[in-house]
């Protein structure tokens, strides 16, 4: 069984002026619940950037500076079938869509 919890975006070689920045930094099987099943727990970072000094006629040129991140810390119940982010992670995925807007669905 292959379940997609979220979806990471790093855009910083789109050459765009500003994007998103994720990266997965850890994650761990636990028993987080007590119901002796392998719960999940992963750690991401996510940021913005903006890309200072670049032009139409050349989108890549410029400094990258990336604006504030932060780690979160999401955790998913395994209930035999399939894995359920705990309320505390439902509130931080509000977080992280401001970052990402994909971050729970496929990437156009």
């Amino acid at each position: 069984m292959t379940q997609s919890l979220f979806y990471l975006l790093n855009s910083s070689e789109a050459c765009s002026k500003t994007g998103s920045l994720q990266q997965l930094l850890k994650w761990n099987q636990v028993d987080l619940n007590g119901d002796r099943n392998p719960d999940l727990q992963a750690i991401v970072k996510s940021g913005v950037y903006l890309r200072r000094g670049a032009t139409p006629k050349a989108p890549c040129d410029g400094q990258l500076f990336t604006g504030p991140s932060r780690n979160y810390t999401l955790e998913y119940t395994f209930d035999g079938a399939q894995f359920m982010p705990t309320k505390a992670t439902r509130e931080m995925i509000t977080e992280l869509l401001k970052d990402n807007p994909n971050f729970l669905g496929p990437i156009d």
